[in-house]
C-alpha cells in the first residue's frame, strides 16, 4: 500500500503545478530512516540488547538532519558563514 501512495505522491508531482516533488521524496526518506530507529515488534531481549545502538543511531541521525538544514537555511538565506 505505501508503494501506491509513494508513486501517487510522484505523479502528482510531476503533473500538478505547485506540488514539489523534493519534499515527498524527503519526507519517503526520512521516514526511512526514521523507521530504522524504531523497533518492529517490542522485544524485552532485543531492547535490552540493541536499545543503545538504535538510539545512538538515531541520535547521530538527528543531528546529521538538524546540520543539514541550518546548512540549507543558511546558504538559501545569503547569510554568509562566519
Amino acid at each position: 500500500m505505501g508503494c501506491v501512495y509513494v508513486a501517487f505522491s510522484l505523479y502528482m508531482g510531476f503533473t500538478q503545478a505547485g506540488v514539489d516533488n523534493s519534499a515527498h521524496i524527503g519526507g519517503f526518506i526520512a521516514g526511512a530512516l526514521a523507521a530504522i530507529g524504531l523497533p518492529e515488534r517490542f522485544d524485552r531481549i532485543d531492547f535490552r540488547r540493541f536499545g543503545r545502538l538504535r538510539l545512538t543511531g538515531t541520535t547521530v541521525l538527528f543531528a546529521v538532519v538538524v546540520f543539514c538544514l541550518w546548512r540549507f537555511v543558511l546558504v538559501s538565506s545569503g547569510i554568509p558563514e562566519a
